[in-house]
């Protein structure tokens, strides 16, 4: 059987299908994601999560393979993406001189009383967008909501610290 026929068998309704796609790609995923040195077993899971949940967007007449490694690129890409923005994080938290030292104590301060205008759900969003580098589908999938709801809650939150900052001068 042939990968087009597991997947319309998959669309409709038998799940052992999926399982033998899953037998077939998952091999080739797992090297496709070494090569660029990631970790191939954890992100051909999440591929696979991906083609399960996003199998509705699958249209019969085009070839399941390509399909699902359009998805996997797109999962390269975010995790390669992912993961520079870790190192330049942690190139910055590692220098010889703390990140700290780069801002005078009293804009610090009224850092700290502006950061404190958030609610902490907001404040831990930017947190982890800004200082971690994780990305708003990564905070998605986190937090299980939409990623377009988070991108929106950030860029209220960007604006209230903005504006107060003007205010406060």
């Amino acid at each position: 059987m042939d990968d087009e026929v597991l997947m319309t068998q998959f669309l409709d309704g038998d799940r052992c299908a999926f399982g033998a796609l899953d037998g077939r790609v998952r091999p080739r995923l797992r090297r496709f994601f070494e090569r660029y040195g990631l970790d191939g077993e954890e992100l051909a899971q999440h591929t696979l999560f991906q083609v399960v949940t996003r199998a509705h967007q699958y249209r019969r007449e085009e070839p399941v393979r390509a399909w699902i490694f359009g998805i996997a690129r797109n999962v390269a890409f975010d995790s390669l993406r992912s993961a520079r923005r870790r190192r330049a994080y942690a190139v910055k938290t590692t220098s010889a001189e703390p990140a700290t030292d780069l801002v005078p104590v009293e804009h610090r301060t009224d850092l700290t009383r502006l950061l404190k205008r958030l609610e902490p759900v907001t404040l831990e969003l930017l947190r982890r967008h800004h200082v971690e580098g994780s990305t708003f589908a990564e905070l998605a999938h986190d937090c299980g909501a939409p990623s377009s709801t988070l991108k929106v809650r950030a860029h209220r939150a960007y604006r209230v610290l903005r504006l107060a900052s003007i205010s406060a001068r």
